[in-house]
């Protein structure tokens, strides 16, 4: 199956309302500037329809978001280095984090909006049912590792007008 290629959506406004996000994306933009992020699963179907995702248990703002590890960068993960900067941006504010290093990924709670934060990445599997092995990789890849319903779209957000990234059209037509 072929990609659909990006389509842009009038996002724009919506996106800048998300708790949280601009503090991200200034972050982002100082730590990893040639990094793209992206909002992925199911924030993005709810930005789509106009509502605002919620954790289902604790009924608070909750935003998924994937991070590129820039190209041959070998260092720490970029959701762990994105996490250390807003740290340090926010010392006055609390800002609850649990690192996952073996997958890249961080949780924070950043004064009442809960994100998740993944560094994109490709994932092997060597033992049925067992743990993968994680390489880090391009958004694209991230996606693809994601089963095919709403998980696997992406609005990037990095970019000058969020860009849409579905792997099937099938996905925005049963929004719409």
């Amino acid at each position: 199956m072929t990609a659909a290629a990006p389509r842009v959506f009038d996002t724009a406004p919506a996106v800048n309302a998300l708790p949280g996000l601009p503090r991200l994306l200034n972050s982002l933009r100082q730590v990893l500037p040639q990094s793209r992020l992206a909002l992925v699963g199911g924030a993005v179907r709810d930005l789509l329809l106009h509502r605002q995702h919620r954790d289902p248990w604790r009924h608070m703002p909750d935003l998924d978001l994937v991070v590129e590890q820039p190209r041959g960068d070998e260092g720490a993960a970029a959701a762990h280095r994105l996490a250390a900067a807003l740290q340090q941006a926010n010392a006055g504010q609390p800002i609850a984090v649990h690192l996952h290093r073996a997958y890249g990924t961080v949780e924070l709670d950043l004064a009442g909006v809960l994100v998740d934060l993944a560094t994109a990445r490709q994932e092997r599997y060597p033992v049925a049912a067992g743990n993968p092995v994680v390489r880090f990789g391009r958004l694209e890849d991230d996606l693809a590792r994601r089963d095919l319903t709403i998980n696997a779209m992406a609005l990037v957000l990095s970019d000058d007008v969020p860009t849409l990234l579905d792997r099937s059209e099938e996905h925005t037509s049963e929004l719409q």
